[in-house]
């Protein structure tokens, strides 16, 4: 009899143990997956918080994650929007110190156009980036 209730108790002892590393193997492949293991439940009272864990934690990161994917649009629309609206004001300004070169000839004046011009370039050759990367919808990182 004692033989017997060892056996019994070993058996009970590996079926429990094998169910509940089926669980732990069940939940480890859906955390591999990246998805929330709704069937993944457990007799075990510590493995059930743990899958409730889990998948609250889960939830909340795709939460994030969809928040700053909508974030990351609103950013792109917004520097392609700004590309948009620099554009007339940056053509203006140019040809206004083109104008002002031709009507102008003091010396002093043109001095001072031609500083303008050379900050205005600068501005233009970033405004050529920025569209360029807007255009090819190229990946602006942070």
């Amino acid at each position: 009899t004692f033989t017997f209730l060892i056996t019994v108790f070993v058996f009970l002892y590996f079926l429990i143990i094998h169910r509940a590393s089926q669980t732990i193997i069940k939940l480890v492949s859906y955390m591999k997956k990246n998805k929330p293991c709704e069937d993944c439940g457990s007799f075990i009272k510590e493995l059930d918080e743990l899958k409730d864990s889990y998948n609250a934690l889960h939830r909340k990161l795709n939460m994030e994650i969809e928040k700053n994917k909508n974030l990351l649009e609103l950013n792109r629309r917004f520097i392609v929007d700004t590309i948009h609206q620099i554009r007339t004001p940056l053509n203006v300004i140019m040809l206004n110190t083109d104008l002002l070169k031709l009507e102008i000839k003091d010396k002093d004046v043109q001095d001072i156009m031609e500083e303008i011009d050379a900050a205005v370039a600068m501005l233009n050759n970033s405004y050529e980036d920025l569209a360029y990367l807007s255009s090819n919808n190229a990946a602006i990182t942070y």
